[in-house]
């Protein structure tokens, strides 16, 4: 089934991987609102959209390896 691949290819369960995929949903959210406002005040947020996208990232490839 379609749906169940990607969870399997994952090592998943539906649960988890909903709980997983919302974590990185909002830290890319509070990344946009960083890279944002530094936009508009760039003394504001210097690194804080950056960190938090290399957190993800980094989260993501971690995953990912595991997998292998």
């Amino acid at each position: 089934m379609k749906f169940c691949k990607h969870l399997q290819e994952n090592n998943q369960d539906y649960f988890v991987h909903m709980r997983d995929a919302w974590k990185f949903s909002i830290k890319s959210f509070a990344a946009s609102i960083a890279f944002f406002f530094h936009g508009i005040m760039p003394f504001t947020f210097q690194h804080s959209g950056g960190k938090l996208v290399n957190s993800v990232n980094n989260t993501i490839k971690q995953k990912s390896t595991n997998l292998i």
